[in-house]
């Protein structure tokens, strides 16, 4: 798992495509994240392979991120499959670091860090992996 400081990195989500736009419209929300780690791959050679995964907290003091405040710039298109990208800017040239889907928009609050909302997301091979393929031979 690899854990993420701030500085560097851009999020952005396209919060009115779906899931299988290929270029869908992004919207900037780096200004909102506090804490995000990856997760790819497999730990050993003999493991499967698992899909990638983010966790992602927002500040979300706001509420922007909350998909039952109708008064959220986002109102109605936080929902699950959405796409989130994760970016890295070293040396002026932009590199990916993730681009999923939207698995959740759990919201959390503490005394210490007030409203939180903690995305989940997945990568592409979560949503085949969940597609059942035709049996049969193939000639």
């Amino acid at each position: 798992m690899a854990v993420y400081a701030p500085g560097m990195y851009r999020v952005y989500v396209a919060f009115a495509d779906g899931p299988l736009v290929a270029s869908p419209t992004w919207t900037e929300v780096t200004a909102y994240w506090v804490d995000l780690s990856t997760s790819r791959g497999r730990s050993s050679e003999l493991d499967d392979f698992q899909a990638g995964s983010l966790t992602i907290t927002f500040d979300n003091r706001d509420r922007r991120f909350d998909p039952t405040y109708s008064s959220g710039p986002y109102y109605g298109n936080l929902l699950p499959r959405r796409q989130i990208k994760v970016e890295a800017v070293i040396s002026a040239t932009t590199r990916s670091v993730f681009r999923g889907h939207v698995t959740s928009w759990r919201q959390t609050w503490s005394a210490d860090d007030g409203q939180r909302c903690v995305v989940s997301a997945s990568d592409a091979f979560a949503l085949l992996s969940a597609q059942s393929t035709p049996t049969g031979s193939a000639h």
